[in-house]
């Protein structure tokens, strides 16, 4: 073997060796890199571990925990982990939780290091919504299509019929669904609820039930008995209450109020009234 040769064979020996020891340093690299993301995206002190839920009852509470850890389970970016303290995405949560309409309000709050506080407001049942036919077709704690509104008329959940009077009932005419909408223009359910307050301090009797009519703008409203009242959605409530104290107190109605059917206070400067 030529001189030449021999230093072509050694020189390709210690490139291979340089070769070698690089790749020994990358997968070194490597590993430490690894161990590295390890101790970062998946040490237990780092990963949300508990979420402490605050205004529900004990069963709606272990549901939401589940959902939202559902939310924040499996990985991002195929390698990091959602529940990691750094990469949550409070968004999803309260992207998640504004999509329940049963709540009115809420706040999430991390806490160091592997927690988060989610409180919830629940929105309060003022009344129950049904179509109007739905008594006559199903009995009573039938699942149907009623649903739950809040003081601001907002229909947020499905319910089933109530066939008693402690709960405030709205039979409708119209032939809408109205779940996660309000079922009346804000201005007119005020008008509704205005009269609802107003009226038993006069009659001493609650309003129990009102029916919409399918035109949406004419509500009759139902005491526990006797008469029932008519306003619409132009009714100047004020005028309609003062008027409405009055004629309670005329001769005719006074004297034969058993009687009395209606009385309809749609009109500023008159009420009508009918007898049965």
């Amino acid at each position: 073997m030529s001189l030449r040769q021999d230093l072509l064979k050694t020189f390709h020996k210690r490139r291979q060796k340089g070769v070698f020891i690089k790749i020994l340093l990358w997968v070194g690299i490597l590993g430490i890199v690894s161990a590295m993301a390890t101790l970062l995206f998946y040490v237990p002190s780092l990963r949300v571990s508990k979420v402490n839920i605050f205004g529900l009852d004990k069963n709606d509470e272990k549901q939401l925990r589940a959902e939202i850890l559902e939310i924040i389970a499996g990985k991002k970016w195929l390698i990091v982990p959602r529940d990691h303290v750094f990469f949550l995405s409070q968004k999803d949560i309260e992207e998640f939780l504004a999509g329940k309409y049963r709540f009115s309000d809420f706040a999430v709050e991390r806490k160091f290091s592997s927690a988060i506080d989610v409180s919830i407001t629940e929105r309060k049942t003022w009344a129950i919504w049904c179509p109007s036919d739905l008594e006559a077709k199903l009995p009573s704690g039938s699942l149907a299509s009623c649903l739950l509104l809040d003081k601001e008329g907002l229909a947020f959940e499905k319910s089933v019929i109530s066939s008693g009077s402690a709960v405030l009932k709205i039979l409708d005419a119209r032939e809408e669904d109205f779940l996660r909408k309000n079922i009346l223009p804000p201005e007119h359910f005020g008008k509704i609820s205005q009269m609802i307050e107003n009226i038993p301090k006069i009659i001493e009797s609650d309003i129990v039930k009102v029916y919409i009519k399918k035109g949406g703008e004419t509500y009759y409203l139902y005491p526990k008995k006797g008469f029932y009242l008519i306003i619409d959605a132009q009714t100047d409530i004020e005028k309609a209450i003062e008027n409405f104290s009055l004629a309670l107190r005329s001769g005719e109605i006074k004297k034969k109020s058993d009687t009395l059917e209606y009385i309809d206070l749609r009109f500023q400067d008159k009420v009508f009234y009918k007898f049965k």
